[in-house]
């Protein structure tokens, strides 16, 4: 299976993730983060190095398809620039998910800068559809206590892994 994960940063992605992960442990998550510069903000141009992250970790992605289960961590935002992605899964008989987390925007503004988020709000109103046609499934996942998250991402795990 593919999972492809969407909302707005700081909602609680990776959080959400991890979660799900306890119930599915073979599932591999691939992070554009994970190949970020430690001293990444305080380099002169950190945007080249989040969109080279971000080209690897797909790639990592669609690599890692062949035989396994993947969940990709990222905003999510635009389905088209995943398409390759989602076609890959597809051909390996992969079901390909995406899960939104449905987070307020006051909350990750507050976390991540008012503009920044601002920026994914008409993203992810054109992304939603593409994803509804493209993909299996999709799961809108509201904003939550962990307590609440473990028993959604339980009860997921157990309808993703039929």
């Amino acid at each position: 299976m593919l999972i492809i994960m969407a909302g707005y940063p700081k909602s609680g992605k990776s959080t959400f993730l991890d979660i799900l992960k306890k119930s599915i442990p073979q599932l591999i998550i691939v992070r554009p983060s994970d190949w970020y510069p430690p001293d990444l903000d305080s380099m002169p141009n950190p945007m080249e190095y989040k969109l080279a992250s971000w080209e690897y970790a797909v790639e990592k992605a669609q690599d890692l398809l062949m035989a396994n289960s993947v969940a990709l961590d990222t905003c999510g935002a635009s389905p088209n620039s995943l398409g390759v992605l989602i076609e890959s899964a597809k051909m390996h008989k992969h079901k390909v998910y995406v899960i939104f987390i449905d987070t307020p925007f006051k909350i990750c503004a507050d976390r991540g800068g008012h503009d920044i988020v601002a920026g994914y709000t008409k993203k992810f109103i054109a992304a939603i559809p593409e994803y509804k046609s493209r993909c299996d499934r999709m799961y809108v996942v509201k904003y939550d206590t962990i307590q609440n998250w473990e028993i959604v991402a339980k009860k997921m795990a157990g309808e993703l892994c039929i």
